[in-house]
């Protein structure tokens, strides 16, 4: 397991909220329609 700062967290959890919306179309629906 690699070593992740405090700095890279919010970067990362950024990215996997977004592969998750991505990969849910109803949720990216919902965003993209607010």
């Amino acid at each position: 397991m690699t070593v992740i700062t405090r700095e890279e967290l919010p970067a990362l959890v950024r990215e996997e909220l977004l592969r998750l919306i991505s990969d849910t179309p109803a949720i990216k629906y919902q965003l993209t329609g607010m």
